[in-house]
């Protein structure tokens, strides 16, 4: 996960100032990567369990 978070780091950033929009460019260079982690989790379990809610509706399946 860190290394993802590394190589994803401007796109991370772009989506966590919309959550944190007093952070500044110089602000997310001094945050540690690891220090994001958490935050990272809870974005991915908050997506997934959103994900989950979208009805599955029969006429939108591909057939087999």
């Amino acid at each position: 996960l860190l290394k993802v978070i590394s190589v994803a780091w401007d796109k991370l950033t772009a989506i966590l100032d919309k959550c944190f929009p007093d952070m500044t460019d110089e602000d997310w260079d001094n945050v540690k990567v690891n220090e994001l982690i958490p935050m990272v989790m809870l974005i991915v379990k908050f997506s997934a369990v959103n994900m989950m809610q979208i009805p599955k509706d029969s006429k939108n399946l591909i057939a087999e």
